[in-house]
């Protein structure tokens, strides 16, 4: 399995530029997919971009220290190949 670095993105909704990127450390896979509607045949390892919004705001808030502003941005989850 490729390991991987999870992160939370977001970017300004008025010009759609890149904002920031915070790391989530330690969120297991399995609550990721329950998170977001179970494991998807195409995408098991949740390699793709998922869009987070209002209702994943808990989850999130218990593996990062954002201050979701979603009038202000959009954000999303990805990953990206570790060393």
């Amino acid at each position: 399995m490729i390991k991987v670095t999870r992160v939370v993105e977001y970017f300004n909704k008025e010009n759609d530029e890149y904002v920031d990127k915070v790391i989530l450390a330690d969120v297991p896979l399995n609550a990721l997919q329950d998170m977001f509607g179970g494991r998807d045949a195409d995408d098991p390892l949740m390699y793709y971009v998922y869009a987070i919004d209002k209702t994943h705001e808990v989850f999130f808030s218990k593996y990062v220290d954002i201050n979701f502003e979603f009038d202000k941005f959009d954000y999303f989850l990805d990953c990206y190949r570790s060393n």
